[in-house]
């Protein structure tokens, strides 16, 4: 298939869009304040709730995106909906239809995950443009979409939160470049997918490792979404900002993403020890924060908070692809590493209420960043000593070299 730089462009401006969930996290404080007699942890429903959407479909269409239905047609329902659920909460006044449109938007994050396959297919033999280099563009077209989204809506949102959704009037443009420039990849008989691989006799399993770095990438959903969700509440309850500083505070753990991406094959180096220091990461940041009380000391946390959520992600799902059953397994399990990042970013608002029960409403926001301290400095701890890395050739050598004796 030939590409041309129209398709080019049309791949990378869904791109632009695809983690445009960080949208909603500078102004839930002033959403929660519009919704007095709504109970804080049910507003930060409309932070979570997409999550879930997203987890769901994504799962499913992980598997038949590309061979059951065509990318096409899954990416350009997935902008539609981010487009539809995305802009509904500017008109909407019911609470409860604000939640099945911040569902829909969910689903439609959900699709348009199906763009990274479509990446490797239609890339993978092209000389000019290769997989590489267009995931490498990709990557970073979509941290620098996530960073200027969390800055406007913290600016849109310090006039009225609902301006803070008309930044979704933007999704017109990849609509309009996917329908016309997006084609099909060109179907490779000599492939086979993890849909095809379930009706074959290669089994699919999940090793107990993948099973642990599933766990983990659920316990970064779950500490990692009660910062970023509250911390607009916690500046406003601090008296160091309103809504500009909360997206400037969350751009910043964007800003940690991008720079955990520039050191990741540096920090390879640390070994076993990587899951100790991704996690302690995670910890001093949520203490900067917590104690700083100043504007720069959050964001500074939040930049800490950043290169430990996005390095994990990135080193789990590497982890998971390593540790596969079979190389039929490998997809399913490097996949369900992102479903399960997913579900603790949906079951923290469960997380955050249990915690509101035992502190009360007044001190569940402070509260909700101690019990993440306490969790990922616990995490720190435990992986100092335990290995749970793969055992493979290199890593194997990593450890003699370290003189661990496994």
């Amino acid at each position: 298939m030939k590409i041309s730089i129209l398709l080019l462009i049309a791949v990378l401006s869904v791109s632009l869009v695809s983690d445009a969930g960080v949208q909603i996290f500078p102004i839930v404080d002033t959403i929660a304040k519009s919704y007095p007699d709504v109970p804080y942890t049910t507003v930060l429903l409309v932070s979570t709730l997409p999550f879930l959407a997203t987890m769901i479909t994504s799962f499913i269409f992980g598997f038949i995106s590309g061979v059951k239905i065509g990318f096409k047609p899954v990416l350009i329902a997935g902008l539609f909906c981010l487009f539809i659920g995305g802009l509904a909460p500017a008109f909407l006044t019911s609470f409860g239809l604000i939640l099945i449109a911040r569902t829909v938007f969910g689903i439609g994050l959900g699709l348009t995950i199906s763009l990274n396959p479509y990446i490797v297919k239609v890339f993978a033999k092209d000389k000019k443009y290769n997989v590489s280099r267009v995931l490498g563009l990709s990557i970073t077209l979509m941290n620098i979409g996530s960073i200027t989204m969390s800055i406007l809506s913290g600016s849109l949102g310090a006039v009225n939160w609902r301006y803070s959704f008309y930044i979704f009037f933007f999704l017109l443009v990849p609509i309009a470049l996917v329908t016309l420039f997006l084609k099909e990849p060109e179907r490779d008989t000599n492939t086979v997918t993890v849909a095809e691989n379930a009706t074959t006799d290669k089994k699919i399993r999940l090793t107990p490792l993948v099973i642990l770095y599933m766990f983990l990438a659920f316990m970064m959903g779950l500490v990692y979404v009660p910062i970023v969700t509250n911390i607009s509440a916690f500046i406003d309850q601090a008296g160091i900002g309103g809504p500009t500083q909360a997206g400037i505070a969350c751009s910043m753990a964007v800003a940690g993403g991008i720079f955990a991406g520039l050191i990741y094959t540096t920090m390879l180096k640390t070994g076993r020890y990587l899951i100790s220091i991704m996690m302690a990461l995670e910890a001093i940041g949520a203490i900067i924060i917590l104690y700083g009380m100043n504007i720069y000391f959050v964001g500074a946390g939040m930049f800490l908070i950043g290169i430990g959520l996005y390095m994990s992600l990135s080193y789990f799902t590497d982890l998971s692809g390593q540790a596969a059953f079979n190389d039929a397994s490998i997809m399913l399990s490097t996949s369900l590493i992102w479903v399960f990042n997913y579900a603790g970013a949906y079951f923290c608002t469960y997380w955050v209420k249990l915690i509101e029960h035992f502190v009360g409403t007044a001190e569940v926001v402070k509260a909700s960043f101690m019990a993440t301290v306490f969790i990922c400095a616990t995490l720190a701890v435990i992986f100092i000593f335990i290995n749970a890395l793969p055992k493979t050739k290199k890593n194997e050598a990593s450890l003699v070299s370290e003189g661990i004796s496994n």
